[in-house]
């Protein structure tokens, strides 16, 4: 009843590569886990489900980097010193260290 007053509104993911066919594959593998204690056939719905949601996101994740590189690329050529999100390249490094004190009775 909520849902087609209101609808369903799906949260946004913090990684840019998910897709819509993703998401959609990954609902699909969500009403088979449900179902997946039943029988044998619906075990073997929802491994074949978790195994599409995984190829597929081995696919968008390649296909972004993929991308990704393509726009680093062409700015490369064409001499911008600015990443796509318009930060300037970090000219040096700086690696975060831990530092241990010991006590006087280890010395």
């Amino acid at each position: 009843m909520a849902n087609s007053v209101i609808g369903k509104r799906r949260k946004s993911t913090n990684k840019p590569w998910i897709t819509e066919e993703m998401l959609r594959l990954m609902d699909n593998c969500k009403s088979h886990k449900a179902k997946k204690s039943c029988t044998e056939e619906n075990r073997g719905a929802y491994c074949q489900a978790s195994a599409a949601v995984e190829r597929q996101g081995r696919r968008d994740k390649q296909r972004w980097l993929e991308e990704q590189c393509q726009i680093v690329e062409e700015g490369l050529k064409t001499d911008e010193t600015r990443f796509p999100g318009g930060e300037e390249t970090p000219e040096k490094l700086h690696p975060k260290t831990a530092t241990f004190k010991m006590k006087k009775e280890d010395c």
